[in-house]
């Protein structure tokens, strides 16, 4: 878990930055930046671990249904819903959805992750399932 420190200056940070009516990922760049491990140690409560998706087109469609196929089964599902598809979104996203003291209350993330991104965040964090979409060749550079 993440220390009390990180998150809430995180949420002060969040909440600034909502007031000001915009910089949804502004958040999740302040907590990289003063606490690298907030994202994996954030995930790693999760019991049924994280499913990453990426790909040129369909991220978000293909995100929010599986998000309400796990729903209906009964699972609660963290994902990041600003569409902020950098691992600094998904740190924004949590930012959001934790407690003040850290915890995170869901079973399974369901995260949409830029193509280019996507290869960074799993060196931080170990995806359970990864949901590769189309690539298409401007993506490749």
């Amino acid at each position: 878990m993440s220390s009390p420190f990180t998150v809430l200056l995180g949420k002060a940070v969040r909440y600034a930055a909502r007031l000001r009516g915009g910089g949804s990922a502004l958040p999740g760049l302040f907590v990289e930046k003063i606490d690298p491990s907030f994202v994996p140690n954030t995930l790693a409560q999760l019991p049924k671990g994280v499913v990453i998706i990426s790909g040129t087109n369909g991220k978000t469609t293909t995100t929010k249904m599986v998000v309400q196929l796990l729903e209906s089964q009964g699972l609660t599902v963290f994902t990041n819903r600003t569409g902020s598809n950098f691992v600094r979104g998904v740190a924004a996203a949590l930012l959001g959805d934790i407690t003040a003291t850290g915890k995170l209350r869901a079973d399974i993330a369901v995260l949409e992750l830029d193509e280019a991104h996507a290869v960074k965040f799993v060196d931080v964090v170990q995806p359970r399932y990864s949901l590769l979409l189309n690539v298409m060749r401007d993506q490749l550079d």
